[in-house]
């Protein structure tokens, strides 16, 4: 959404058309249906299936008998047949959106000069430091998904991994917000003076436009 929302705002013409806003929203409706849906199929498995808890118990021998036994006990569907497909078609359905709407914004931003040449500079310098804040939290959940899918190919289930895996991934917030803070200089500076460790600007500094440090 946030490339398609820079290429709606940057690059077409008829960003503020009523016909435009409700082919945007069709569409994120359409994209949020979609990514509801490809998560589902690991939840459609009949747990009235013979021997599904004989199946779960050789599977996860640790579990104890009375988990294994309680009427709320659920399993997935999580084959990797299941798991592969359904993240193969997300990614796919992912990037095919991304790439397209990032070269388009990337090109306009880059090449035409329909504006001054201070507002297209912080243009481009704001277009970087966003594509920056978001890489970096997906490479951050990217590191325990490869894991994931390490255990769904060998089967070795270690729970300490398993467990930093999902702590690690809980961090993409704090490092989102860490790198917003480092790029984005008037956010970086409004938290400085929210915590007492800069000094407040004055009225004029404070609505000088500012540059996007990179």
């Amino acid at each position: 959404m946030f490339f398609e929302n820079r290429y709606n705002y940057l690059v077409r013409t008829d960003s503020e058309t009523f016909s435009r806003k409700i082919k945007r929203f069709i569409h994120h409706g359409l994209n949020i249906s979609f990514a509801l849906l490809i998560c589902s199929p690991p939840f459609f498995h009949p747990q009235e299936m013979p021997g599904f808890r004989e199946t779960a118990h050789r599977k996860a021998p640790c579990l104890p008998a009375t988990v294994i036994n309680n009427p709320r006990f659920y399993t997935l569907n999580a084959t990797k047949r299941t798991i592969v497909t359904c993240l193969l078609v997300l990614v796919v359905t992912i990037f095919s959106q991304c790439i397209p709407f990032f070269v388009l914004t990337s090109r306009f931003v880059l090449k035409f000069r329909i504006v001054s040449n201070r507002t297209a500079y912080l243009q481009k310098q704001l277009f970087k430091a966003l594509c920056i804040q978001i890489s970096l939290p997906f490479l951050i959940i990217s590191i325990p998904a490869v894991y994931v899918f390490y255990v769904l190919h060998t089967g070795n289930l270690d729970i300490m991994l398993i467990n930093g895996s999902a702590a690690w991934i809980s961090t993409h917030g704090l490092f989102s917000t860490i790198v917003m803070l480092r790029v984005h200089k008037p956010y970086r500076y409004a938290i400085l003076e929210m915590i007492s460790c800069k000094k407040a600007f004055s009225a004029v500094k404070r609505f000088r436009p500012s540059t996007v440090s990179i």
